[in-house]
């Protein structure tokens, strides 16, 4: 596993703005730095629908929230555009066929909530009302997911998310 420590461990905003350089430095790179999330959240611990923010300041000592954060439609569109992003660069699909499950429960959630931000902030910390960067981030996200599912031979599952994305582009 790969940290970044940023007054918090493995912050997903600030990992997402990252990503394009160690996507471009060495695709290698992000599953390392995805992978402590992903044991997270894939913990019986952790019961959120969307994903989690960070790995809190004291990793491996994490004591996470278990409710739904404020930016769940943003860190879970983060969440998969990343591991997205890693397995279309490294040909690395082993994250998506470990964490498949947890990568379609976010999706889910995209799906049903993309389009109904309320309460939902931006990573810079302004309200998301009437505001469209983060319903698009969260469509991008589920037409991600097609691709992932694609990457791992789940027909049905490309097929429902392609036709999700599609749909939700249309509105």
């Amino acid at each position: 596993m790969a940290f970044m420590d940023t007054n918090r461990v493995n912050p997903v905003v600030t990992l997402y703005s990252a990503f394009p350089a160690f996507m471009y430095i060495d695709p290698d790179l992000g599953g390392p730095l995805l992978e402590s999330l992903f044991r997270l959240q894939a913990s019986l611990r952790y019961t959120s629908p969307c994903a989690v923010l960070d790995l809190e300041t004291s990793y491996p000592d994490v004591t996470v929230s278990i409710s739904a954060n404020n930016l769940g439609v943003e860190n879970s569109g983060n969440m998969l555009i990343m591991t997205y992003a890693h397995a279309r660069a490294s040909g690395d699909v082993s994250l998506i066929s470990r964490y498949y499950d947890l990568l379609n429960s976010w999706t889910d959630y995209l799906s049903t909530s993309v389009l109904l931000i309320h309460d939902q902030y931006s990573a810079d910390g302004l309200s998301t009302d009437n505001q469209t960067n983060l319903a698009i981030k969260g469509i991008i996200a589920i037409k991600a997911m097609s691709q992932m599912s694609s990457f791992v031979n789940k027909t049905i599952d490309f097929d429902k998310y392609f036709s999700t994305s599609s749909r939700l582009y249309a509105q």
